[in-house]
């Protein structure tokens, strides 16, 4: 994380490197190990119940108009069309206005964002089932990227060119050619892929790294864990 870069290794040899955004310092990307089960092209974003509370909920508390029923997509409250999100309680849609927001238990609804070039995920995002709810995944705010510092997510990890990380695991586990993965996210469909063999996943927090010439880089120590191990080894 402290690179801001993942890396695809086959045995020691790395085969493919690129760039990433990380947890900013008040939502951090944890560190742990796991499995990649499948990919999702075209997905929809789910609202985290934390994005929820904190950031639409308060958009929300002034919209309550009673009555319900009718439902229009397009009458949504503001905070809901600005970020193209849809509510659904007991999985159908329902008019937001008909809630009173201000009793509601936000975490009973779910807020969602459907497949499309606006969504926050993106075209494809990369599953390691976990249970801290972190995964991989393709981003429309391609600027970040540029950035020194790239620690501005949730938690999850945004990948620079996602289509090539597709094209790597789904042509070395399913043979797909790279026509058959623009073919998926052209369709606009929500597929889900499944890999035949798992995929080692680990997050991993360095702040030095031996290059392959020798060279140490170092990076900035953006969560503090080297400063608290630091303090710890000093008590």
């Amino acid at each position: 994380m402290p690179e801001f870069r993942f890396r695809v290794l086959k045995g020691e040899k790395t085969i493919h490197s690129e760039r990433v955004v990380v947890g900013k310092v008040t939502k951090q990307t944890p560190i742990f190990s796991d499995q990649m089960e499948y990919l999702v092209f075209n997905p929809y974003w789910n609202v985290p119940n934390s994005i929820k509370k904190e950031e639409i909920l308060p958009g929300l508390v002034n919209s309550f108009r009673g009555g319900g029923g009718w439902f229009n997509a397009t009458t949504r409250p503001r905070i809901l069309q600005t970020h193209n999100l849809f509510v659904q309680y007991r999985g159908r849609d329902i008019d937001a206005f008909s809630i009173d927001w201000r009793r509601a238990d936000v975490r009973a609804f779910r807020f969602y964002q459907p497949p499309g070039g606006k969504n926050v995920l993106g075209f494809v995002k990369f599953i390691f089932p976990n249970k801290h709810i972190v995964y991989m995944h393709d981003t429309p705010t391609k600027s970040l990227f540029n950035k020194t510092v790239r620690a501005y997510s949730h938690g999850c990890i945004r990948v620079r060119n996602p289509r090539k990380l597709a094209e790597i695991l789904l042509g070395r586990d399913r043979n797909w050619s790279p026509g058959r993965i623009d073919a998926a996210i052209r369709s606009g469909k929500n597929q889900r892929v499944n890999l035949n063999t798992p995929v080692q996943v680990n997050i991993t927090y360095f702040t030095a790294r031996v290059e392959n010439n020798g060279k140490i880089s170092y990076f900035s120590d953006i969560y503090g864990h080297d400063a608290r191990m630091a303090r710890a080894l000093k008590m």
